[in-house]
């Protein structure tokens, strides 16, 4: 997949040299260039990923405090800059151990007791260590264990594309979310094979790099399920909700100075 990736047009050549570079830019420069000519030299992805993570050395990880503000902010700001909204009761569906969670609930004035948030038991074969400051609860991946019209603000961040079943968890979030309420969604714009491909690499390297997974686990236990931005918004009318303009381009520009597999953000109120 990497050298076929690297052999394709410009513009996914490109993706996956910036998708690289996010996972190699403190290694040695010639190790770098011996990791391009395996990829040259068709190489398996295998060889190669495995390859990267024995020469790597750091990298921010997926559960660190200064990601979940920074993510935090830029959710923030479009909520601040859109909508101003109230907010009582909170909901981050796939929160992991809540660190993003907590910040955006702090950033909008919110007790510890009006923020949650769910996900599975486990994540990449970890068990989830929940922080303090919010409630969570376990869930199915599907069933959300909270009563009707609860939330005024529901957020899915990176969560959608490792759902099965994406109508049974649309529906439980219209069930829940109040009317008026706010979905925030934070996904990747899959609108070719290629960007796909570019999805699937880059939770290969963050599962291999982040929780010391092997290639071989992950393969065998990895699961995602895609879609374009214009899929998503048809998929959320499908279940009463309205898609909210946004603002804050120049932001979002400035925060993803590279985004190879095509992150976007979507606000959704439900009619």
């Amino acid at each position: 997949m990497i050298s076929k990736l690297f052999r394709s047009n410009p513009t996914y050549r490109k993706y996956l040299v910036q998708l690289l570079g996010k996972f190699t830019n403190k290694l040695d420069k010639n190790i770098v260039t011996n990791m391009y000519h395996m990829i040259k030299q068709n190489e398996p992805d295998e060889k190669i990923v495995n390859f990267i993570q024995k020469n790597r050395i750091g990298m921010e990880e997926l559960k660190s405090e200064p990601r979940a503000s920074r993510i935090s902010n830029v959710l923030f700001q479009f909520l601040k800059k859109d909508l101003k909204p109230n907010i009582g009761a909170y909901l981050d569906i796939g929160c992991n151990n809540g660190l993003i969670t907590v910040e955006l609930g702090k950033k909008l004035n919110l007790k510890s007791s009006q923020i949650y948030g769910i996900d599975v038991e486990d994540f990449s074969g970890q068990k989830i260590i929940p922080v303090g400051g919010f409630v969570f609860s376990s869930y199915d991946g599907y069933n959300i264990p909270y009563t009707d019209d609860y939330f005024d603000l529901v957020t899915c961040l990176m969560t959608l594309h490792h759902i099965k079943h994406i109508d049974i968890i649309l529906s439980e979030i219209k069930r829940v979310t109040k009317k008026h309420g706010l979905v925030l969604v934070k996904e990747h714009n899959a609108y070719s094979e290629e960007i796909d491909w570019l999805i699937f690499l880059k939770h290969l390297f963050y599962d291999v790099m982040d929780y010391n997974i092997t290639y071989e686990e992950f393969i065998k236990t990895y699961f995602q399920k895609c879609y374009s931005k214009n899929q998503l918004v048809e998929l959320f009318k499908k279940y009463g909700f309205e898609l909210v303009k946004l603002s804050g381009k120049k932001f979002l520009n400035r925060y993803h100075y590279s985004n190879p597999t095509q992150t976007f953000y979507a606000l959704f109120t439900k009619n």
